[in-house]
């Protein structure tokens, strides 16, 4: 499966840090040379160029400097997994008549606190309350299934306060005179979640349409000016064309001399055996 063929992957030899300049300077980004097309072509009004600014902006942590970076082909602007990392726009210039402007995260204020928090949008250290999200994860989840995941007592299970006591002091969040941090191992359990270390997903919520917006909606006969669809879905077609395959990658892999299966567990294979447990259990 995915896991075990990701465990070989991770056998091949290799700096991570220079892997990512060397992905970074290359012309392996998808869509990337389509997006500067797009861009030039704005640049174009009745025959003459004009110079365009370029805002990115969008909710923390979903890939906006990545975006400058792959169109710059070089780390021009930070990045993180860390959300709000970008603090104050910076300018980019990409030629001279583009700039992009690098804008820091935007989240609503009307936005409910847990549901931010449970996007990823807001880092778990600046929460005052990590508490409220940290148990909508229980609302999610059976509360079970992570008590079993944490290696925790069955007591955990009672409730939310039990089991954010009992996290505490299987992390080692604890206070003065041993009592459990509750608020240090709901930001912990965030992190997990905000990670992916917590398997978790739903099905997308059924189709509605709203009268009035359908009364506003217009169907257009073309595009914008500046959009040519033909000649984006012909680059992207010659671009991923280019791409080594999944096979290409496993013989890369066998003759570095990745270790063949039958060897010592991978934590991908241990994870896919804790699941199998689980399931058997009805967790």
């Amino acid at each position: 499966n995915q896991f075990r063929g990701a465990s070989h992957l991770k056998q091949m030899s290799g700096d991570a840090s220079a892997a990512s300049n060397s992905v970074l300077k290359s012309q392996n980004s998808v869509g990337a040379e389509q997006l500067l097309n797009l861009l030039k072509n704005y640049c174009r009004s009745g025959g003459i160029k004009s110079a365009i600014a370029v805002g990115v902006v969008g909710y923390p942590n979903v890939g906006k400097s990545s975006i400058i970076n792959s169109l710059k082909r070089t780390r021009s602007v930070g990045v993180s997994a860390t959300a709000g990392y970008t603090k104050v726009m910076q300018e980019v210039v990409l030629d001279r008549n583009i700039r992009l402007l690098d804008c820091p995260g935007v989240v609503f204020a009307d936005g409910d606190a847990a549901t931010v928090a449970l996007r990823n949008v807001v880092d778990p250290d600046s929460l005052e309350d990590p508490l409220r999200p940290a148990e909508a994860i229980l609302e999610r989840l059976p509360i079970a299934y992570l008590q079993a995941k944490y290696a925790l007592p069955s007591a955990a299970r009672n409730s939310s306060t039990a089991f954010f006591a009992a996290l505490g002091r299987r992390l080692g969040r604890v206070k003065k005179g041993g009592v459990p941090d509750r608020e240090a191992a709901a930001r912990s359990l965030l992190r997990d979640w905000n990670a992916g270390r917590i398997p978790f997903y739903t099905t997308p919520p059924a189709e509605t349409h709203s009268a009035g917006l359908e009364g506003e909606a217009q169907i257009l006969g073309t595009f914008s000016d500046g959009v040519d669809v033909d000649a984006m879905e012909s680059e992207d077609a010659m671009f991923l064309e280019a791409l080594p395959t999944v096979d290409d990658a496993v013989d890369m892999v066998e003759a570095r001399g990745a270790p063949k299966s039958g060897g010592a567990a991978t934590e991908y294979e241990l994870w896919d055996e804790e699941e199998e447990d689980m399931e058997a259990e009805g967790l």
